[in-house]
């Protein structure tokens, strides 16, 4: 979670939440199998951003994992209909409400 400050310090400039609050932030890389969020916001550099968003991951769409891989990267997600797979590190670009 560190290196994700770190990364948005350096890409954005001075983060506007403390490490303590990141932590708490639930992420779609943080779900189990089975378990399900709804997007609340895209914390990613305005490519990573775009390319998640025309994969369909917008605001208020609710996303299950179906399955992670044996090593936990990458994992399947259900969204919209059909299923599609992350890395761990998109995940976590992906705040969840």
């Amino acid at each position: 979670m560190l290196a994700f400050a770190y990364f948005c310090i350096a890409q954005r400039g001075p983060f506007q939440y403390s490490i303590a609050e990141m932590e708490n932030t639930k992420t779609l890389a943080k779900l189990d199998v089975g378990q399900s969020g709804t997007i609340g916001a895209i914390n990613a550099p305005k490519e990573i951003k775009r390319r998640l968003m025309d994969m369909g991951f917008t605001r208020g769409i609710k996303v299950s994992v179906v399955k992670r891989a044996p090593m936990g990267d990458p994992i399947e997600v259900s969204l919209r209909g059909y299923h599609l797979c992350l890395r761990n590190e998109q995940a976590e670009n992906l705040v969840l409400r």
